[in-house]
């Protein structure tokens, strides 16, 4: 691999010298043919037309682009809105789809791709006249010196700093840039999210050239990756939920677990202060599904908490009763939680799956309709499915090892002159295990563990899941660490920051896989 990388590289410092020698040549033609001042205005006028054709070029690829971006976002809308018509007012119906068509969120996506295009190939383009430049200066400053030198390895040394300037400076100047001015087309409640999917992008760049290079391979990547990010992200959204970025993922996480709200809140409350609101109980016992048995344990535990006796550590946990208040057993509440799951991610997955197949792919479609609306519906069930099982892993996790904290410290409690061997062994063991089943990094764990779910979704599409699901975890991540005094503060233009270094991550990353080194999927995380 090292052999091959090598080789590579050498051509192509070859191809640049000799690309430079030319350019020198050309300049000393240009300044024998007369004085220098006719000679710099004839390198001036091939320059200028070098100029307008790039700009030409520019601009048709920014509305290009900009068109395209327009109408990939307008159709994901339309989709989107067609899915939920029946829930549109009538008299509204007209408005809502004119705004998923031409809405200023498809003109600020489409604007954002035609800046970034426009910026992007403007600086890559004009790097031969900034070749022809500085090769021009390169002959003045050496002519003046007196020491111009024909010598091949002076050509090779001054064509190797070419070589290294176009192939990583300018791409890195170039994707700085450009995104730096795309991000200002997007709303500044928007930005954190995009930056987040590109600084994605970005480590997927760089990893695809440490991978290919070093011959690195992860067994499983693609689900460790996963379970990592869903653990950090469970965390934040359980005990840190202002730490969940962007903020708008919160209201899809509270719909696609379906535990009540009021009950996450209690269990915050009761890890973190040691007691709950009673009016996050009340309002439980206040909804119309809730059992007749789960309304008497809130019941009862609004009295304990009312009461002037201490409260017992077993009952310093959340009721499973606040967490599936329409079901008396946990056990029963897992058929009614996966099917209450499924049936909200469908829809949309629906979308996800047949929008890109008729929006990208339609002459795929058209060549086999049958087959590939077929594979669409097919995928879009099959990662229903991997979510709503994700969340009943979880929700049986989260219940069994509260239930499993109240068991040991009831045992621990106990009194009497009973000598079992289980209560040998439960107040034997240190007061920390038991109080890891109710601590804030449990919640990590029980993310981490119920990703195994991911292994029913595609393996072609884990890739889409993990740059979706990476940023947002970094991001929580980011921010906690910030809160913890780990990391610096970076201000309003964070985000700016961060755009301008994962699209030098972007450029360089691809740049290097393109030069020899190959580029695929994520390679190593197999």
């Amino acid at each position: 691999m090292a052999t091959v990388t090598a080789t590579a590289t050498t051509k192509r410092v070859d191809v640049d010298s000799g690309h430079l020698e030319e350019v020198l040549e050309t300049l000393k033609l240009d300044q024998a043919r007369g004085d220098g001042a006719a000679g710099c205005g004839c390198a001036k006028g091939r320059e200028r037309d070098t100029l307008l054709i790039c700009l030409a070029d520019t601009c048709q690829a920014a509305v290009r682009a900009g068109a395209l971006g327009l109408t990939i976002r307008s159709s994901m809308s339309l989709l989107l809105v067609l899915v939920k018509i029946g829930r549109i007012a009538p008299d509204t119906r007209l408005k809502v789809l004119r705004h998923a068509l031409f809405g200023d969120r498809s003109m600020r996506f489409g604007a954002m791709l035609a800046s970034f295009v426009a910026v992007y190939k403007f600086v890559l383009g004009t790097a031969p006249v900034l070749r022809r430049v500085l090769a021009r200066e390169y002959l003045r400053v050496t002519a003046v010196l007196g020491h111009v030198s024909s010598r091949t390895s002076s050509r090779g040394r001054s064509a190797a700093v070419y070589s290294n300037l176009e192939l990583w400076l300018l791409p890195a100047i170039a994707g700085a840039l450009a995104g730096a001015v795309a991000i200002t087309c997007q709303r500044r409640s928007e930005r954190t999210g995009i930056s987040q999917e590109l600084l994605a992008r970005g480590m997927q760049g760089v990893w695809n050239t440490i991978s290919t290079r070093y011959s690195v391979r992860v067994p499983h990547g693609d689900v460790l990756v996963y379970a990592l990010s869903l653990g950090q992200l469970m965390y934040s959204f359980n005990m840190h939920p202002e730490t969940v970025t962007p903020p708008s993922l919160l209201p899809w996480l509270d719909g696609a677990c379906q535990v009540p709200a009021r009950g996450l809140k209690m269990n915050r409350d009761l890890i973190q202060r040691g007691a709950f609101d009673l009016a996050d109980a009340q309002a439980l016992m206040r909804r119309k599904d809730i059992t007749p048995a789960n309304w008497d344990t809130l019941s009862r535990r609004i009295s304990e908490t009312m009461g002037a006796t201490p409260l017992l550590p077993a009952d310093c946990v959340v009721p499973c009763a606040a967490l599936h208040p329409a079901a008396d057993t946990c056990v029963g509440n897992a058929p009614a939680q996966f099917w209450r799951v499924f049936k909200w991610m469908l829809p949309g997955y629906l979308v996800a799956h047949v929008g890109p197949l008729v929006a990208l792919r339609h002459r795929v479609l058209l060549g086999n309709p049958v087959r590939e609306t077929l594979s669409a519906l097919l995928g879009a069930v099959r990662t229903s499915t991997m979510q709503g099982v994700y969340v009943l892993i979880y929700i049986a996790l989260f219940c069994g090892k509260n239930n499993l904290y109240r068991y040991l410290a009831r045992v621990r409690a106990s009194g009497g002159p009973g000598d079992t061997l289980l209560k040998r062994a439960v107040t034997s063991m240190p007061r920390g295990v038991p109080e890891a089943l109710v601590s804030e990094q449990s919640f990590w764990v029980l993310g981490f563990v119920a990703s195994v779910a991911f292994w029913i979704e595609a393996a072609r599409r884990r890739e889409m899941f993990n740059l979706y699901i990476f940023p947002r975890a970094l991001g929580s991540a980011w921010i906690v660490a910030r809160g913890w005094g780990w990391v610096p503060q970076t201000g309003r233009h964070g985000d700016t920051i961060v755009r301008r270094s994962d699209l030098l991550l972007a450029r360089v990353g691809v740049l290097e896989c393109s030069c020899g080194l190959g580029f695929s999927r994520w390679p190593g995380w197999r």
